[in-house]
């Protein structure tokens, strides 16, 4: 039997076949050619694999085709007259063909929709970007056409510019998922060095937050993004899919033998960390590594989402698709005009008042509430305030709880005035004001600086002028606790 494991011998050692020949006079050029057959053989085996695994063939995806083809085949059996006989019994034939006259334009969005995701990652995978799914749809077409048109340099500076505009708002998007939390206050001083242009700080510790947050995630095998072994893979994913960030963790951990001072357009790890790329400090290096560590937080998101016991499935629709497509994009432009409001007390809102008199849906509204509430010692209601992160750690009874013994304990709000707005960004507000507080039969006046959020109904941030959530308020009582 012979043993297939060898022992690595020399060129001048004699040959392992046996022959008593020097290796480089023997079976050397033998077992090169049959060490690069195969390993051209693994690489058309993963290059086939990847070519069958789409992102449009995930089973959401084919949820929604079978939908679009049930809605093709009632339209056809409805212009046939089919359905007619149904008329006596209330069917509304007209109605019913005016509304499936629409799927036409339906079944072309949605091959439009479903594609988008498998061209990006085609086209820009290999130069470090992936898709994911709280992408800008407008910016992902354009840049891909603009791909088409073979004008990747102008394809490349808008999703560069895409991004440059918006990281400061993608950053409190990731604060509700658990790996991120711990290191948002890292991410945020990584941002301040990016806005300041030092990329040669803010890039090692952008690939060192990324590997961090898959370290410790538990579905994905706490192996870290740069593990080979981790599991960043989910069935019914859009970031996570075998051909998204599995095949950028790849790119971004090639190995780099030699040193080079050449710009670096793509973030290689090995060659960053290990000091072999050292022209590695600009912004496209830099704007790649924020575009992971947003596609990431999706990525995640998906993960656990398909480690969960399953639950009753509800399809998601194709209209509920177009609609969180269309929510996305709107939300860019919001973003893009949104301002912060220069307010002048007593002029666009009063210094002191009843809640009513201030504007409905503002954040000036929800304190003073708050106060209305506090003067009330209603601590139930001021505890359903707290922001999503407070409400996730601990119950509304607990919170409150914590309200009515420690914090507010024998502290009565006398009077108020608001001092100062200052809207720090889309969705958040620093309320300054000042408290008198009774406590112990003695009047102590404090000046005290709020901080509110505006989250949507699933504890996101959100931009204000979406219009589709409240604001809460972040854990900001350790100075009233200190009277």
């Amino acid at each position: 039997m012979v043993n297939k494991e060898r022992v690595k011998i020399g060129r001048n050692d004699p040959c392992h076949c046996g022959s008593g020949i020097k290796y480089k006079r023997c079976c050397l050029n033998k077992d090169k050619n049959l060490n690069r057959s195969t390993s051209n053989q693994k690489n058309l085996e993963e290059n086939d694999e990847l070519n069958k695994n789409k992102i449009k063939d995930i089973p959401s995806f084919q949820k929604m085709e079978d939908s679009i083809k049930g809605m093709e085949f009632l339209k056809s059996v409805t212009e046939i007259g089919l359905l007619d006989g149904l008329i006596p019994m209330g069917l509304d034939v007209d109605a019913l063909k005016e509304t499936l006259s629409e799927v036409d334009g339906f079944v072309e969005e949605y091959h439009d929709i479903t594609s988008v995701p498998d061209k990006f990652n085609e086209a820009f995978l290999k130069c470090g970007w992936v898709f994911y799914m709280s992408m800008n749809h407008e910016v992902v077409t354009n840049s891909i056409k603009l791909y088409e048109q073979r004008k990747f340099n102008q394809a490349e500076n808008i999703l560069i510019n895409y991004y440059d505009e918006n990281i400061e708002l993608f950053i409190q998007w990731l604060g509700w998922i658990d790996e991120f939390k711990p290191r948002l206050e890292l991410i945020e001083k990584v941002y301040e060095d990016y806005a300041n242009e030092r990329y040669h700080a803010c890039i090692p510790v952008l690939l060192a937050v990324i590997d961090g947050i898959v370290f410790d995630n538990k579905e994905t095998g706490n192996k870290g993004f740069f593990g080979e072994e981790n599991k960043l893979t989910a069935e019914d994913s859009i970031a996570a899919h075998i051909t998204g960030l599995p095949e950028l963790q790849k790119i971004l951990s090639s190995p780099r033998t030699k040193t080079t001072t050449d710009e670096l357009t793509i973030p290689y790890r090995n060659g960053i960390l290990h000091g072999r790329d050292l022209n590695y400090a600009n912004k496209s290096v830099a704007i790649k590594l924020w575009a992971t560590l947003f596609a990431l937080k999706d990525g995640l998101v998906e993960i656990k989402k398909s480690k969960e016991p399953k639950e009753e499935e509800k399809d998601l629709t194709f209209s509920e698709l177009t609609a969180s497509i269309r929510k996305n994009d709107m939300r860019e432009t919001l973003l893009k005009k949104w301002k912060p409001r220069n307010l002048e007390i007593n002029k666009d809102f009063p210094e002191f008042s009843l809640s009513s008199d201030y504007l409905e849906g503002s954040p000036e509204r929800t304190l003073v509430e708050f106060f209305e509430l506090w003067m009330k010692r209603n601590f139930g209601y001021m505890a359903q305030k707290m922001d999503h992160r407070t409400l996730k750690e601990y119950s509304i009874g607990i919170i409150a709880g914590k309200f009515s013994r420690e914090i507010f304990n024998k502290k009565n709000l006398k009077s108020f005035k608001i001092l100062e707005i200052i809207d720090e960004a889309p969705a958040i507000s620093e309320i300054k004001t000042e408290l008198v507080i009774e406590k112990k039969e003695r009047q102590l006046k404090k000046e005290i600086t709020f901080r509110i959020i505006y989250e949507d109904e699933k504890g996101q941030p959100e931009i204000r002028t979406m219009n589709n959530g409240s604001w809460k308020f972040i854990s900001c009582f350790g100075e009233i606790d200190n009277i």
